[in-house]
């Protein structure tokens, strides 16, 4: 094969070469840049479309393949970007790769709140997923169709946000634990974009009760719970707030988070009787299963 070293000294000497014909102006001890625009212009058209995006995926490519794995994450961006375009027929291997690097890249940019973004790199992956995606790629296709239902959401773009909430709904084979994320969304939706606080209510008791959290949909019975509620509470002391432990359990965790919800949706209806009754469950939940991120609200309406 060809001795790299000598691939290296013709590389110099072509950069050495370029510089003293003013095309290239060197920038610190091997980064280049073109002296002027048109000129790289001129360079580039002499090279297809097609050839370019095939290059750029090499490069990719062999950046995965020669970085340690901390660079690779520092500049997971900037070589997923090179990645993105090809239509190149890859090894199985290569798929699995790009496919990982896709669901980093989309994570990382709701991480940056750069939706635009997560979707280009979420819907990038899904393309490379196989026919029986959810059977063969469960975990990571719950986790692209997730993650674009939030980005839509985020974008307020309520027509594609249903396509991908609709995927994830209608798999028989995910728990409604799994389809919690999606659920949120979609109230989230009502609430927020669509001002709709009865219909949100309504949806998140509905999806409560799918996870196995029952509350009454009847305002009567949300009436006699709440005072019952109300009439029984205890509140604890310092010491046995400061005593408890996390909770741990996931599916009481999504409660938890649909709850806190519920009770603002609750409010803005003027449900009083689902606001208390709600803020009640979660305070007797915490006292039961552990402190969680959105304990603190029902502590202060009973404070």
């Amino acid at each position: 094969g060809t001795d790299p070293s000598q691939v290296g000294k013709v590389v110099d000497e072509l950069l050495s070469l370029a510089v003293r014909k003013a095309f290239l102006e060197r920038q610190g001890d091997s980064r280049y840049r073109w002296v002027h625009d048109s000129i790289q212009a001129a360079a580039m058209q002499q090279v297809s479309e097609a050839d370019i995006v095939v290059y750029k995926f090499k490069l990719g490519m062999e950046l995965i393949q020669s970085l340690e794995e901390k660079d690779v994450e520092s500049n997971l961006l900037d070589i997923v970007n090179l990645l993105l375009h090809s239509d190149e027929e890859c090894s199985e291997e290569d798929r699995a790769t790009l496919l990982s690097l896709c669901l980093k890249a989309a994570k990382k940019s709701t991480e940056l709140t750069s939706f635009d973004s997560c979707v280009i790199y979420a819907e990038r992956g899904i393309s490379l997923l196989p026919v029986e995606k959810w059977t063969q790629e469960r975990e990571v296709s719950l986790e692209l169709y997730s993650l674009l239902t939030e980005a839509y959401l985020s974008l307020v773009n309520a027509e594609k946000m249903k396509v991908y909430a609709d995927e994830v709904l209608h798999q028989s084979s995910l728990s409604e634990l799994e389809k919690v994320r999606v659920h949120i969304c979609i109230i989230s939706l009502n609430a927020g974009v669509m001002n709709k606080a009865r219909e949100a209510l309504d949806m998140s008791i509905d999806v409560l009760r799918k996870l196995g959290c029952k509350f009454p949909k009847n305002k009567l019975l949300q009436a006699r719970l709440a005072v019952s509620s109300v009439l029984g509470a205890k509140l604890p002391s310092e010491k046995d707030i400061a005593a408890l432990s996390p909770m741990e359990d996931e599916t009481r965790k999504a409660c938890m988070e649909i709850m806190v919800n519920a009770a603002t949706f609750s409010h803005h209806c003027n449900n009083i009787p689902a606001f208390i009754m709600i803020n009640s469950l979660m305070t007797q939940w915490t006292m039961k299963y552990g402190v969680d991120v959105y304990s603190a609200p029902a502590f202060a309406l009973f404070g």
